[in-house]
């Protein structure tokens, strides 16, 4: 697979926890900063070790956020989210089927650079 080593372990850690995985909040309230970012040096500095004693579930989806917000490129580039809207708003108003739907968002996705669609995909499953 493409997805980054560390985005991988985050999301592992995070859907293999139940208690994680019940937090309130998920993916949506802040982690605290100044853990985040000193997690971010050690692991930047090889100790990817450290993510295994983080037992706050806010902590590592903000190492995830950071992480996606810190890439050169956004995740999904603004071409591909162009063509993912214009696909939707012409299905809206041709009243086209789901299957057909999915046909095309498919397709788009498809053209998205391999390392950014497994991530995108492993964010999402």
């Amino acid at each position: 697979t493409s997805v980054p080593v560390v985005l991988s372990s985050i999301i592992s850690m995070i859907a293999t926890n139940p208690a994680f995985m019940s937090t309130e909040g998920l993916y949506r309230q802040n982690g605290n900063l100044a853990t985040i970012q000193s997690l971010r040096f050690e692991i930047e500095n090889g100790q990817q070790a450290k993510l295994e004693t983080v037992k706050n579930a806010h902590i590592l989806t903000g190492l995830a956020k950071l992480f996606l917000r810190e890439l050169k490129e956004p995740l999904i580039s603004w071409s591909t989210l162009e063509k993912l809207v214009l696909a939707l708003q012409d299905i809206n108003q041709t009243g086209g089927e789901e299957e057909m739907v999915m046909i095309k968002v498919d397709n788009i996705l498809n053209m998205m650079h391999q390392s950014n669609k497994s991530s995108l995909y492993a964010l999402l499953e």
